[in-house]
């Protein structure tokens, strides 16, 4: 279907096209994260795209830390992570716990103001 309406040649098919493959990777990455991707559809009227993704529950916040699961750690013993953000706060908590994880952390140049906020 999208290589049919690629090959007419008009500039909406070809943004058709595009948003095709857009959905292709999102149904491959939900597939592959063992979930599933749905579209709700009424002609004329548009489309909505949703998903569902299974996920384990997260124990509330502050009751197990990182750093308590020594198993966990040692996979990451010696990696070397890049820290990007544009909240300094967090960047300095990611740099902590890689660091206590025996990982190589390196900073990232704060992002520019112009390019961390949107128009």
């Amino acid at each position: 279907m999208v290589q049919r309406e690629a090959s007419t040649g008009t500039f909406e098919q070809a943004i058709l096209t595009i948003a095709g493959l857009g959905l292709a990777i999102c149904k491959k990455l939900c597939t592959l994260m063992g979930g599933t991707i749905h579209v709700a559809s009424e002609l004329g009227q548009g489309s909505d795209f949703f998903f569902d993704l299974p996920f384990r529950e997260v124990p509330q916040q502050g009751t197990i830390k990182p750093t308590d699961v020594p198993e966990h750690q040692t996979p990451l013993h010696g990696r070397r992570v890049v820290i990007l953000g544009g909240n300094q706060t967090l960047v300095g908590l990611v740099n902590y716990y890689c660091g206590s994880w025996q990982m190589q952390p390196q900073l990232s140049p704060p992002l520019d103001a112009n390019i961390a906020q949107p128009n």
